[in-house]
Order: structure tokens, then C-alpha cells, then sequence
């Protein structure tokens, strides 16, 4: 389903088109929040007027979304996507990043589901690369804390206290989860990141 929804769209493009992680994302912000016009889907998206067109045009002709008077929602078909794709990336989230030799921007993914003894960090942080973002953190989480992915080590004992206690008053993480930062100068491509590691981890 995730294949039909970006088959045909390029992974990376400036902010005069659109890439496959905007249809990605829109299909999450109308999920959450109903119906959306098209001049506020493009702010949450960073797209110019042009590129939100072509993209609400590219999903509706598609049958992922329909379009009326109050702007756009997601049909029975979309609705099924987002459905699928929330069970898995459980919860998803930009931010300034706490440490500025990262980038300026943060955007979390968490993944739910995954062996973490599966999960490569290498290959993760070079999907998260060649998706735009400057790099990437994979973490996971255990009995409280977030750990450096496939390693006992814990990743908060290294960073301030503030930032995870933020972190986890937004969402309740389970054991298990694996946590991908993508970070970059800009927003866009830490989302973009950090979206791509993760979707290459579920299967939709």
C-alpha cells in the first residue's frame, strides 16, 4: 500500500516540488487532523503553493484523499493507510536540536515492532543521509531509558536531563522501540531523515 502511495515520486526534491516522505507526511496530518486547507497543509509541510497543489492533485487522483469545500481529508483508502502506518511509527516529531553540533533541527521517528537486534544502525543513518538529513541517532528504549541501538549503553546519562524529560511527557515509549533522529539545518530534511529510516524498517 505504502509502495502504490509514492511509486512514481521522487525521494528528494527542493521545496518548489514535493518528495515521497510530503505524501507520506500529509497522509499523517490529515489522519490527525481531518480536514486541512491547502494553504495551512502547505505551511505544515513546507511546500510553496505550486508543489501542495500537484501533491493534493497527485493523492486525490490516486484515491488517497477527496477534496471539498473545507479543504482536504483522507478517503476510506487513505484512512486504511494512515491506520497501517500508525500502528508502526507510533509517534513522530520535529524540534530544535539540544545539542548544536547535530544540526539546528531535530525530527523524531519512533518505530514499534522491530527486533531492535535487527535494526542496523549504519544502514539507518546512511537511508537518513541520502534522504537529505546530515545524519542520524538510533536509539532504543528499555525499562526507562533510551539506550544507543544494539549497544548497553545509556544514551541519557550523556545529555541534559531537560531534553528526554521533554521528550517523554509528549508520548509513553514502550520497551522495544526504536527511537531515529534525524537532524540537519533545516527542518525538511531532518524530517525527511528520519522519516526514511523509519519506513524502511515497516512493512505497509
Amino acid at each position: 500500500m505504502l509502495e502504490a502511495l509514492i511509486r512514481g515520486v521522487r525521494a528528494r526534491g527542493p521545496a518548489a516540488t514535493f518528495n515521497a516522505y510530503d505524501m507520506v507526511e500529509c497522509i499523517f496530518l490529515l489522519g490527525e487532523k481531518g480536514s486541512i486547507g491547502r494553504g495551512k497543509l502547505g505551511s505544515e509541510l513546507m511546500l510553496g503553493p505550486g508543489a501542495v497543489r500537484t501533491l493534493i492533485s497527485r493523492l486525490k487522483s490516486k484515491g488517497y484523499i477527496r477534496v471539498d469545500r473545507n479543504g482536504c481529508r483522507l478517503s476510506p483508502k487513505g484512512l486504511s493507510l494512515y491506520s497501517e502506518l500508525t500502528k508502526k511509527i507510533v509517534y513522530r516529531g520535529g524540534f530544535r536540536c539540544w545539542d548544536k553540533t547535530l544540526g539546528k533541527e531535530c525530527f523524531l521517528t519512533c518505530v514499534r515492532g522491530v527486533d531492535p537486534s535487527s535494526v542496523s544502525v549504519v544502514s539507518l543513518r546512511d537511508i537518513a543521509v541520502k534522504a537529505g538529513a546530515d545524519g542520524a541517532l538510533i536509539l532504543s528504549y528499555n525499562a526507562g531509558e533510551f539506550y544507543f541501538a544494539g549497544e548497553n549503553v545509556s544514551y541519557e546519562k550523556t545529555q541534559p536531563v531537560e531534553f528526554w524529560r521533554e521528550i517523554k511527557t509528549h508520548f509513553k515509549f514502550g520497551d522495544g522501540d526504536t527511537l531515529i533522529v534525524g537532524f540537519s539545518g533545516d527542518k525538511r530534511s531532518a524530517r525527511d531523515g528520519a522519516l526514511a529510516a523509519a519506513l524502511s524498517l515497516i512493512r505497509v
